[in-house]
């Protein structure tokens, strides 16, 4: 299995809140590696939650849109990082965000 990079879109297997041992497959971006098996990734769902959390939002006229390897319209979340094993990514990277050093700029980051 393949080393992920920060801006890396991946496929993580989430638990469900209200049983763990059942995961649903959401796409996520790398933030940064924690060591040789964990990850800090930032959540990606397709609501809109502009207004109400740090993030960027992706639409489909966005030039993030088709590099990110997305299929619909997209919210990165960018705070409340969470770290996942490695275990729990499926396969390589779907796309990835281009410019994630200005991403970092621009929301003024601070995820290590």
């Amino acid at each position: 299995m393949a080393d992920f990079q920060p801006g890396d879109i991946i496929i993580v297997k989430f638990p469900y809140k209200e049983d763990p041992t059942q995961f649903k497959d959401r796409p996520a971006m790398v933030m940064s590696k924690t060591d040789q098996n964990l990850y800090t990734i930032a959540k990606i769902t397709t609501k809109d939650r502009t207004r109400e959390l740090k993030g960027e939002w992706i639409d489909e006229r966005s030039p993030e849109f088709k590099m990110m390897g997305i299929d619909q319209p997209s919210f990165i979340r960018l705070e409340d990082f969470i770290k996942v094993p490695k275990s729990l990514i499926k396969g390589k990277p779907i796309g990835k965000y281009p410019d994630f050093t200005k991403l970092i700029e621009v929301h003024k980051l601070k995820y290590i």
